[in-house]
């Protein structure tokens, strides 16, 4: 348990550190109702004529990260930006119960009820674990998956860890996310984050988008994320799905030893392709966003 906390505390305060009041999208199309969800809400900008794009937020984090991607995207695609509700300060009324399959299966219904053709979907960390249970839930519904700088099991990263300890650190952390005082919270975000980019400004903004976030909704979105095994679900898959992830060598957890986690927690996926980052942390649309851009127009490629 002592190896273990270090590194699911790191998580739990940014894991991509990135409601009662209703969020709606409005598809272009006038006749498309518009879509209505207290865990989500949906921005959408561009015409382009190229595949549909989906993006998803991580943990704690704004949709925003993505912003910068996005808009070079909707000159040639419709992008679909999904912010999870609780995060970054949007609502969030369901107090400590399920967050990610719950927020897969309101994203799988606005896809339907938009009408969206087998859209391309990007996920960064927890956003990466909702894309592949979508996947994994829905097949057909998606045309291809990328996720970025996450795993189908987070649990092992931290090696060969229980269930059974894994489910009781996240236990231990969802508490400590629920009981902890303003200031301590604050510290707890501001050393944290220096593990998940290279760059200071961003850190002192995903500390802001955590602080923002309400405690609720990080504590069951740790709880889930941590615990949440789709490594039996991806031999069936069969939408192409490349997985994304953070390569830094000042940093051993990220360094070749990691590429080596990647390709044994992905093996099983029929249609895979990784690719690894070099020079970038947990966060690489911000550390690496000229490389990461690169990847996604050639995963976009028709």
């Amino acid at each position: 348990m002592a190896r273990l906390f270090p590194v699911a505390v790191m998580l739990a305060a940014a894991l991509g550190t990135c409601g009662v009041s209703l969020s709606m999208a409005r598809a272009a199309d006038e006749k498309t109702p518009a879509f209505v969800s207290d865990r989500l809400s949906v921005e959408v900008i561009g015409t382009g004529a190229g595949p549909e794009v989906v993006m998803l937020a991580g943990y704690a984090c704004s949709v925003e990260i993505w912003r910068p991607l996005a808009t070079r995207l909707a000159t040639r695609h419709r992008v679909h930006l999904v912010q999870p509700g609780g995060f970054a300060g949007k609502p969030w009324p369901h107090g400590d119960s399920d967050f990610v399959q719950p927020l897969a299966a309101e994203i799988a219904r606005y896809l339907q009820q938009q009408g969206l053709r087998t859209p391309a979907m990007i996920g960064h960390s927890l956003g990466g674990t909702v894309a592949l249970v979508i996947a994994q839930k829905h097949p057909g519904l998606l045309g291809r998956v990328m996720t970025v700088d996450s795993l189908p099991y987070l649990a092992r990263m931290f090696g060969e860890a229980k269930p059974e300890m894994v489910r009781a650190q996240a236990q231990s952390i969802a508490a400590v996310l629920l009981t902890a005082d303003p200031a301590a919270f604050r510290v707890w975000q501001s050393q944290s984050v220096t593990t998940l980019t290279t760059r200071p400004e961003i850190r002192s903004q995903l500390v802001e988008w955590a602080l923002q976030s309400d405690r609720h909704a990080l504590a069951a979105g740790i709880r889930d994320v941590m615990t949440l095994d789709l490594r039996p679900g991806l031999a069936a898959m069969t939408v192409p799905l490349w997985a994304v992830y953070a390569a830094d060598e000042k940093d051993g957890a990220r360094s070749g030893a990691g590429a080596a986690l990647w390709q044994r927690e992905y093996a099983p996926v029929p249609k895979l392709k990784l690719i690894g980052v070099e020079g970038s942390r947990h966060f690489i649309m911000t550390d690496q966003p000229a490389k990461l851009d690169a990847i996604v127009d050639d995963f976009l490629r028709p």
